[in-house]
This record gives structure tokens, C-alpha cells and sequence, in this order.
């Protein structure tokens, strides 16, 4: 097993669709699957991968993203397209890639990391429930919206408590 960081923007075509092939498998019973993209929404700011031998066996998608916690703005990470493909699943890699998106935040000393989701691996790895109202602007409709209802989970990094308390501001997307 064999992990790769890889920039953005060093990503080549080929990456792109081999991204795209690997993520829509992993997402094809979910109506937001990307289509022939190699993201969901937003291409991220980086990419760690899993490679097995040639293949590509899991993905996770690490985008950096100012978030207004309370009065103060907060330096993040969000993690998203967490994916492995079917046969190499059960094996630890999405576990191994979460771990090594947290090292890359404790690295460049980011307040926090987030994400959406609810699987069991996230809470394993340290995340919980964000209990707060969280403002984002909708994909669907581009309005503003606040919900104390949502799937944010997030991990405190070092020197940073997170306030149950405080209103968050995404100031963009969900991610």
C-alpha cells in the first residue's frame, strides 16, 4: 500500500480521469455522484491516494476554507470524497487517508478539521457531532441558509476547543 499527497494542480489529465472513474464507482448509488468529474462540487486543494500495485484503491479530497466560528475567522480543512474502491475495502484505507489528512492539518497548524458525514470511521478517528447552527449557502439554490440540523462533524487540532456554543458561518458551500 503505497499513499500519495498530491497537489491540485500537478494532477495531469490522465489523473483527472482516472479520479473521476475511481469516485464515480465509489459514489454510483449516490444521486450526487460527480458525473465525469474528478470532485463534487470544486476541484480541492489537494488529493491523498491509495495505490495498490497499479490500481488507484482509495481517494480523499482535502480542501482548504476560512470558517467564522463565533467572532473569529479559523484556518481548515474540510475533508471530502472520502473513497475505496470495492475490492479494497474493509482493509483500513479510508482509516489510513483520514490519518494522513489530519497530519497534513497538525503540519500547517490549522485550527480545526470538518467535514460531512456520519460514518463510523470519522468517529474513530476523533471527530464529533458539531452541535451548532451552521450558516452555508446552498449548491441547489445559491441563498444563504442556517440549520441547527446537519451532518457537520469535526476534530480539534492542537490549541484549539471547539464551542458547541458559537454560531458557525461556512461562509461558502457545505463543501
Amino acid at each position: 500500500m503505497k499513499f500519495e499527497r498530491i497537489h491540485e494542480l500537478d494532477l495531469s489529465p490522465k489523473d483527472h480521469e482516472e479520479l473521476s472513474e475511481h469516485i464515480g464507482a465509489a459514489f454510483a448509488e449516490n444521486s450526487a455522484s460527480p458525473g465525469d468529474r474528478s470532485f463534487f462540487f470544486q476541484p480541492p486543494h489537494m488529493r491523498i491516494i491509495c495505490r495498490i500495485g497499479d490500481d488507484l484503491a482509495g481517494h480523499l479530497a482535502i480542501y482548504l476554507r476560512t470558517v467564522r466560528v463565533g467572532e473569529q475567522n479559523t484556518q481548515t480543512a474540510a475533508i471530502g470524497d472520502v473513497s475505496v474502491a470495492k475490492a479494497y475495502r474493509r482493509k483500513g484505507i479510508a482509516s489510513q487517508l483520514v490519518k494522513e489528512a489530519l497530519e497534513i492539518a497538525e503540519d500547517i497548524e490549522l485550527d480545526f478539521v470538518w467535514l460531512a458525514g456520519d460514518e463510523q470511521l470519522y468517529f474513530d478517528a476523533g471527530f464529533f457531532s458539531a452541535e451548532n447552527g451552521v450558516t452555508r449557502i446552498s449548491w441547489d439554490t445559491g441563498q444563504t441558509t442556517t440549520n441547527k440540523t446537519h451532518d457537520m462533524l469535526v476534530h480539534d487540532l492542537d490549541g484549539w476547543d471547539w464551542d458547541q456554543d458559537a454560531s458557525v458561518n461556512l461562509l461558502g458551500p457545505m463543501l
